[in-house]
């Protein structure tokens, strides 16, 4: 598989917002689903599946956010003397984007499994191109120590062996900069509480401005042209993406 060309890495957060209404309206319509294709009928099992595979997801994010948070992704000092091989990412080398495939995959159960394959089978391709364009760039700045990780940790399926969880796994760094994410989840449980799709989008809004508040923060307070582009970003720039990377 190619690597993610340099719009398609710029533009991946916005890519991953659209995709949510756009999939989920191509999928009711081709499956033929009844009601408003926003808020299809689903079973109180099936929310309840999603819901805990959503919360995998969200742990994910969260965890691998708080082994970088206090450094990186809300600091204006990263520290980038080595890269990040602690914690969840002594498992797995991509957390943040694994955690993201599960979430939308679980909403994407409330409509239809086909149409939750389709949402994971999208996100899988598109990530694996982005991290396929980061990897490049980190092997060409760290050279043999990057490309001894990618041999002793997997890209995408975590080595449950080797999983060693950060204390700081509800840090508050980590819930800020995941909060349209920690929305989401939250959205899919109000969902199954009242058996009705439409509960999701208060939760997810208002974690997307939350989330937006947070980096503007960041970059008031560093005043670079770099934070301020990380609401485009998921959230961050490459510089600042591959930093997350290199943090001690």
């Amino acid at each position: 598989m190619s690597s993610a060309s340099s719009w398609e890495y710029r533009y991946k957060f916005l890519i991953l917002v659209l995709s949510q209404p756009a999939l989920a309206f191509l999928g009711s319509w081709a499956c033929g689903l009844g009601g408003d294709w926003y808020a299809p009928e689903f079973e109180a099992s099936t929310g309840l599946v999603a819901v805990a595979i959503g919360l995998v997801g969200c742990l994910l994010r969260l965890q691998g956010a708080s082994t970088l948070s206090t450094h990186v992704m809300a600091s204006t000092s990263p520290d980038t003397h080595g890269l990040v091989t602690k914690g969840i990412f002594g498992a797995v080398r991509n957390p943040l984007y694994l955690g993201t495939i599960l979430l939308f995959g679980a909403y994407g159960l409330f409509f239809d499994w086909k149409i939750a394959a389709v949402f994971v089978v999208f996100h899988w391709v598109r990530y694996d191109r982005v991290v396929r364009f980061e990897e490049s760039l980190l092997k060409a700045d760290w050279g043999q120590p990057f490309e001894d990780y990618c041999l002793a940790v997997p890209r995408w399926l975590p080595r449950l062996g080797r999983l060693r969880l950060d204390s700081s796994l509800l840090s508050l760094d980590s819930l800020l900069s995941n909060s349209l994410f920690v929305g989401l989840w939250l959205g899919l449980v109000a969902s199954v509480l009242t058996g009705s799709l439409l509960a999701l989008l208060p939760f997810e809004v208002a974690g997307g401005v939350i989330m937006a508040a947070h980096f503007a923060r960041a970059g008031r307070t560093q005043g670079s042209s770099r934070w301020r582009v990380r609401l485009q970003l998921e959230p961050r720039s490459v510089e600042a993406e591959l930093a997350t990377r290199k943090v001690a």
